[in-house]
């Protein structure tokens, strides 16, 4: 499995992109500003250029003209990420986070402390995380997204086995569950359960905000 491949994994088992199919409710409600969505496009076009400091001046300019829009602050952790600005990019996420505090973005963030070695913040939000898909479950049991990102954070966790037995669980019911098949490949892949802060993070880390770059 080489790094793009896993990358797509964890794209899609997270939802911490922004396609049509995984933005969350909360932020398909938000009706942003059309000059900050402009602004945006043209900045995911200059990052995928490799201009990054055209890139980030423009998410800034969105974030004045609409500061509550969510997608802005993850593309400009994304972009400052590329700059190996690291704590600046967990900056915009914990942003995010307080106009936007929903599981993913607490994945998220939690993934971001995970890889500037802050584990302590890290398991914090991963813990978020999970309460908040624990009560997206009380409200739907079936949510399939849910319990696929529910087995990621267990995993980011490093209780890989609670992880395994969610997924097998899901496969039970349904074999043909897309996410549930891409969590079990990533923990196939990893059956040590490699610690968060070795090659987990490095691999799994490295494309993700990349890929936030190609969604829009």
């Amino acid at each position: 499995m080489n790094e793009y491949q896993i990358a797509r994994v964890l794209c899609i088992v997270t939802c911490l992109t922004f396609t049509c199919s995984c933005t969350p409710v909360r932020e398909r409600a938000y009706k942003p500003s059309p000059r900050a969505v402009e602004l945006v496009n043209t900045s995911i076009e200059h990052q995928k250029n490799g201009q990054q400091n055209e890139a980030l001046d423009l998410i800034n300019q969105a974030i004045e003209i609409d500061p509550k829009y969510p997608i802005l602050y993850n593309h400009k952790a994304a972009i400052l990420q590329s700059m190996n600005k690291n704590d600046e990019a967990i900056e915009a996420l914990e942003t995010l986070v307080q106009i936007n505090p929903i599981a993913e973005r607490y994945a998220g963030l939690g993934l971001s402390l995970d890889k500037a070695g802050r584990s302590v913040e890290a398991v914090e939000n991963y813990r978020k995380a999970l309460e908040s898909y624990d009560h997206r479950l009380k409200l739907d049991s079936d949510n399939s997204n849910a319990k696929a990102n529910r087995a990621f954070v267990l995993f980011m966790m490093d209780q890989g086995n609670e992880s395994r037995q969610q997924i097998d669980d899901m496969l039970r019911t349904d074999p043909d569950d897309a996410e549930a098949k891409s969590i079990k490949i990533m923990l196939d892949t990893y059956p040590n359960n490699v610690t968060v802060h070795g090659q987990k993070i490095t691999l799994l880390w490295q494309y993700i905000f990349r890929l936030w770059m190609r969604e829009k």
